[in-house]
C-alpha cells in the first residue's frame, strides 16, 4: 500500500480524476487504525499537533492575500490528504518487522518488473503534455522509482543490512525472513551466492531502466547519491570495483542496444553541461521559471505572493503552462516568502539531525529525496521528502520507550 500512495501521491497534473483518486485512497488508512492509533496519534497531538495548526495556520493566510487563491486552497487540501496517510503508513511499514523486508523487496521486484516493461514498449514521450495511458508513462514519476530500488538494492549490495543501518536489526530481521513467503526471500541471507547474483542483475535491469527513463533530474539525484554510497560506506574495494564495473556494463548495454529518444536527451544535456549544445525547450522552461520565481520573490519578499501564486505566471511570462516553478525552495520563496522557506528549513535541518542519530545511511537516502524535490514537481506531490517525518516519529516513540 505504501508503494501506491508513493505513485498516487507523485501525481502532480491537479486534475479532477487525479484529486478524486487521492481523496478515495484517504480512508484506506483506516485499515491500519489499531497500530495508528497506539502509536502515532498520541505522539502527534502531545509534541506535534501545535507545529501542524501553525503551517496549516500560515499556510491559509497565505492562500488569503494569495494573486491565485482556488489554486492555493486546492494545493494545501492535497497536501493534507496525501502527507497524513502516507507519514502514518510509512512509519508502519518502516518498523522493525517484516514488513519494511517485504516493502524492500517488492519495490525492487516491481522496478525491475517496470524497467524491462519501459525498455519493450517505450512508453515515454517528452516533447508531448501528459496523458495517462498503458502505453504512455510518466518519466518523472517512473523514474523517481527506480532511483529509490537501485538505492536499496546498492544497499543491500553493501550490506549495509550488516555493517551499516544499525546492530538491532539482526534478530528481527532473521525472525522476519522466516515469515516472508518464499516469492520474497530472494534477497535473503540464508542463500548468499543467489542473493548475490540477483541483486547483480537486479542492479543492472534497474540501471537501464533509469537511463531509459530520459529523467535526467532522478539519474543525476541517483548517481550522486550511488557516488556518496561508495564513499561512505566501509565495504571492501573488490565490492565497490565490482559496483563501479556493474555501472559501466549498464551504460554500454544502454546506449549499445537501446534505441531511444532518450539517448539524444541524454547526450544533450552532458554537451549542455560542457558548455556546447543547445538546449531543449523542457530546460529552457524551467531555467526561465526559476529566473521569473527570483524575480517575483522580490514583489513580496517576506511574506511571498500567497499559496499557488506561481499558477498564475505561464499567461504572461511562461512559452507554456507551469504550475510551479519545479524546485521546492523557489517555490516556497516565491510564494511563501523567507517565512515559509525558514518552515522548510527547519524541517530539513530538523530531519538530518534526527537522521544522523537514527542512522547516517539514511541521510543518503535523505538527500535523494531533496535532490528531486529540486528538479521537479511541487509540495504536494514529493511524498518521498515528507514520508521522512515517519523516520522521525519512529526514533522519538523509541527514544521515549528507552
Amino acid at each position: 500500500m505504501l508503494i501506491f500512495y508513493l505513485f498516487l501521491f507523485s501525481i502532480s497534473n491537479y486534475s479532477e480524476t487525479t484529486i478524486i483518486l487521492k481523496t478515495i485512497s484517504f480512508p484506506l488508512l483506516l485499515i491500519y487504525w489499531n497500530e495508528f492509533k497506539s502509536d502515532i496519534l498520541p505522539l502527534f497531538l502531545s509534541r506535534f499537533l501545535k507545529y501542524a495548526l501553525l503551517i496549516i495556520v500560515y499556510f491559509l493566510i497565505t492562500v488569503y492575500y494569495s494573486v491565485n487563491p482556488q489554486f492555493g486552497l486546492t494545493k494545501l487540501y492535497i497536501m493534507l490528504i496525501s502527507y497524513i496517510p502516507l507519514i502514518a503508513l510509512a512509519y508502519i511499514v518502516f518498523k522493525p518487522d517484516q514488513r519494511r523486508d517485504i516493502f524492500i523487496n517488492l519495490l525492487i521486484v516491481l522496478a525491475c518488473i517496470g524497467s524491462v516493461l519501459a525498455i519493450i514498449i517505450s512508453p515515454f514521450a517528452y516533447e508531448t503534455a501528459y496523458s495517462f495511458s498503458f502505453f504512455r508513462w510518466s518519466h518523472v514519476v517512473f523514474s523517481r522509482f527506480i532511483g529509490l530500488a537501485i538505492l536499496f538494492n546498492l544497499y543491500l549490495m553493501l550490506g549495509s543490512e550488516k555493517r551499516g543501518m544499525g546492530q538491532r536489526a539482526g534478530e528481527d530481521r532473521v525472525k522476519a525472513q522466516r515469515q516472508i513467503k518464499e516469492f520474497f526471500r530472494v534477497f535473503s541471507y540464508h542463500h548468499p551466492k543467489r542473493r548475490e547474483l540477483i541483486l547483480n542483475f537486479s542492479f543492472i535491469v534497474l540501471l537501464l531502466g533509469l537511463l531509459f527513463s530520459g529523467a535526467r533530474g532522478a539519474i543525476v539525484c541517483t548517481f550522486i547519491c550511488i557516488i556518496i554510497s561508495l564513499l561512505f560506506y566501509r565495504s571492501i574495494f573488490l565490492e565497490k570495483l565490482k559496483i563501479v564495473f556493474l555501472i559501466g556494463a549498464a551504460l554500454i548495454l544502454f546506449y549499445t542496444f537501446t534505441s531511444s529518444s532518450s539517448h539524444t536527451r541524454l547526450l544533450q544535456t552532458a554537451q549542455l553541461a560542457l558548455g556546447s549544445g543547445e538546449s531543449d525547450g523542457s530546460l529552457n522552461s524551467r531555467v526561465l521559471a526559476f529566473e521569473i520565481s527570483i524575480e517575483r520573490w522580490g514583489q513580496n519578499p517576506i511574506f511571498g505572493l500567497g499559496l499557488g501564486g506561481f499558477n498564475t505566471f505561464y499567461k504572461t511570462d511562461l512559452p507554456r503552462k507551469i504550475l510551479y516553478p519545479h524546485n521546492i525552495f523557489l517555490e516556497t520563496l516565491v510564494e511563501l516568502g523567507i517565512l515559509g522557506t525558514l518552515l522548510i528549513l527547519t524541517y530539513i535541518v530538523s530531519l538530518f539531525t534526527a537522521l544522523y542519530k537514527i542512522k547516517p545511511e539514511l541521510i543518503i537516502l535523505f538527500l535523494y529525496a531533496l535532490g528531486l524535490a529540486m528538479f521537479s514537481k511541487d509540495m504536494a506531490s514529493n511524498p518521498l521528502l515528507f514520508s521522512f517525518i515517519a523516520i522521525y516519529f519512529g526514533f522519538i516513540i523509541i527514544e521515549s520507550q528507552n
